[in-house]
């Protein structure tokens, strides 16, 4: 039993004001159905649903559509009918594909939807029952082209030859239902006509300003003329349908009994039992490919089951073969182990057999006594020195340790000049510096800017900012010629030049203000005597960057003696 909770709704459809329908899916299998809900609460409202659900129930055949199950919604106030999906939409539809098509295969397929409908409706009058409401909204069609009847919520089984409620659709109510107040099974026939006349001329053959009008123009026979190009056999069958008197038109087996439509009928049964046989063809070879795909299955799966057990006895057969060898090590590792303590307690006979004899003679045997330390010193001291001996030692020791001292001295400065010279170059460069500061004759020192980096990483050296050099009161700056030139400077010489400093400044470009320095840093002139090689330095920030890094510097200096 379905329950409220196994379908999705996917949509809600168009519907009569009496119920509303949705297309659903029920969440299981995805497979869509409609959804019809209608209330249930009052009693008489209970009645009509009762008697549209038993309809369906006992009308359930090829031409109805087919009622799945019932159950309440969540609240309990609605019955949910659950009704088999037409993937092609009411007959509304079909009317209007229908103009489409050339007039020689609207007449050929007029013809099938005459005979379909006919077949469904006297499948209800068969059973004594009238639809009452036969319109293109309540015919319903599948994917194949196949027709079914649907909302059965005003049809009525009939007790006497006519019935005397109306009910339905005005404008596809017979004159009789509008003028005597009285339907029969022939108010059914004349829906059918009005049905056909406008799927083969896309319009209604009452057709009108008003609903009012439409309803005259049935009352006074008024009906449009069917085109020209409409057989003869067509229109009589469908004026014969269309009728005024009611008693003049056709039974519904009248109907199937016309020639064309019998015709008709028996392609359509042909087509259906073709239709029918392909259908078994291909259920048969499904079935056989289901039945071939499970041998497939059951033999993979064996196959695996004899890989299992082969691989289950490979591994039992490589424990066997482990566990035998493990044996075999073992029983020869006993083996040898009961050798070594056999060994090993024969050796502790012998020892124990030792003769007591020679124990006591080791006993006797005496121990050297050690002399007095006093001896000793006695032994190994000088002769005492004279006082003019002791003085010529202390006068000996007093200049070696002089001596001493200076070498102390001399290595801490060629230690600390090693340290000054030493920079961020390589090894190779610290071993080429063989001269002191103070060796260096007088020359030139080359400065050349290779790249100047702000704080983002950007190569600033022509847009915002620049690099001034500053060595010995002279000072060059990038903003003038740009990074990549070399600048010479006057290298003084011998200590005074070695101890000057290579000073380098950051500044900002402003062409509004005045241009602002914003880092500066010092290199020694030391690190670079004698050697030509490149380095770089961070700028430390000044004023409101200060401490900051706020950029880098690589230059590249050169030592050139003058000749």
């Amino acid at each position: 039993m379905s329950h409220y909770e196994d379908y999705r709704v996917i949509r809600q459809l168009p519907g009569g004001a009496q119920s509303k329908t949705y297309l659903v899916e029920l969440r299981s299998t995805r497979q869509q159905f409609i959804m019809k809900k209608v209330d249930y609460l009052e009693d008489v409202d209970r009645a009509k649903v009762d008697v549209e659900v038993e309809l369906m129930r006992s009308l359930d055949s090829d031409f109805t559509v087919h009622l799945v199950c019932t159950f309440p919604d969540l609240m309990g106030l609605q019955l949910c009918m659950i009704l088999e999906y037409c993937v092609r939409g009411d007959f509304r539809n079909l009317i209007d594909e229908f103009q489409q098509l050339p007039k020689s295969e609207k007449l050929m397929r007029g013809w099938e939807y005459t005979a379909q409908i006919t077949r469904a409706l006297d499948h209800l009058h068969s059973h004594n029952v009238m639809h009452r409401d036969l319109k293109p909204a309540n015919i319903l069609v599948n994917q194949d082209g196949t027709i079914r009847l649907g909302d059965f919520g005003l049809s009525r089984e009939m007790n006497e030859d006519y019935y005397l409620t109306i009910a339905g659709t005005k404008v596809y109510m017979a004159p009789e239902v509008h003028l005597l107040k009285r339907m029969d099974r022939s108010s059914d026939i004349f829906s059918l006509g009005v049905i056909i006349f406008q799927l083969i001329t896309g319009h209604h053959p009452y057709e009108a300003d008003s609903e009012e009008a439409m309803i005259d123009k049935i009352k006074k026979n008024k009906v449009l003329e069917l085109p020209d190009w409409v057989s003869n056999q067509m229109k009589e069958v469908i004026k014969w349908m269309m009728n005024i008197d009611p008693i003049r038109r056709p039974t519904t087996k009248m109907i199937l009994s016309h020639d064309t439509v019998l015709m008709t009928l028996r392609e359509s049964q042909e087509k259906e039992r073709a239709q029918v046989e392909l259908i078994r063809e291909r259920t048969e070879k499904d079935q056989e490919k289901r039945r071939a795909d499970t041998a497939q299955v059951e033999l993979n799966r064996a196959n695996t089951q004899i890989d299992q057990e082969k691989q289950r006895t490979n591994n039992a057969e490589e424990l066997t073969r482990i566990f035998q060898s493990y044996v075999e090590t073992t029983q020869s590792e006993v083996t040898r182990l009961t050798s070594e303590v056999t060994r090993l307690n024969r050796e502790l006979q012998i020892r124990e057999t030792v003769p007591s004899t020679l124990q006591t003679q080791l006993k006797q045997i005496p121990v050297p006594t050690p002399k007095p330390k006093q001896q000793l010193l006695q032994v190994t001291s000088s002769p005492q020195a004279t006082p003019v001996e002791e003085e010529k030692k202390s006068e000996i020791k007093d200049d070696k340790e002089t001596k001493d001292e200076s070498k102390d001295k001399n290595k801490e400065e060629v230690k600390d000049e090693d340290e000054d010279i030493s920079g961020n170059f390589d090894d190779t460069a610290k071993k080429s510096v063989v001269k002191k500061v103070d060796q260096f004759p007088p020359g030139r020192i080359k400065v050349k800017i290779l790249s100047l980096k702000r704080d983002d990483g950007k190569d600033e050296g022509t847009s915002n900012a620049f690099a001034k050099i500053l060595y010995a009161g002279e000072e060059k700056n990038t903003r003038d010629d740009g990074i990549g030139e070399t600048y010479e400077f006057n290298f003084l010489g011998g200590e005074q030049g070695g101890d000057k400093t290579i000073k380098v400044q950051m500044w900002d470009v402003d062409d509004d203000e005045e241009d602002e320095q914003i880092g500066s840093i010092g290199v020694s002139i030391k690190e670079f005597l004698n050697n030509r090689s490149t380095k770089t330095v961070q700028f430390i920030g000044s004023g409101n960057l200060y401490g900051e890094n706020v950029g880098s510097l690589e230059l590249e200096v050169e030592y050139v003696p003058d000749d």
